[in-house]
């Protein structure tokens, strides 16, 4: 029996990679890490939006991400 999912590890892989480039993004002050920060987001944010409860608000993550990387793009470019 395989007890590996790939949509779990995909997923998983994926909040790593955001949160990864939200930090590094901030020490350095990127867009560009802040932008790759909302894209990798995106699925655990539409896979939030479909609770019933408190954890959709998860899903403005990326919003607030969107307005961030737009900031950063016009503060330090």
């Amino acid at each position: 029996m395989e007890t590996f999912n790939w949509v779990i590890f995909i997923w998983q892989i994926s909040l790593g990679i955001s949160v990864f480039t939200l930090l590094y993004g901030f020490i350095i002050r990127s867009w560009k890490l802040l932008s790759i920060s909302f894209f990798t987001s995106l699925p655990i944010a539409f896979y939030f939006a479909g609770a019933n409860n408190g954890f959709q608000l998860i899903a403005l993550i990326p919003v607030l991400l969107i307005v961030l990387t737009y900031v950063f793009k016009r503060k330090y470019s």
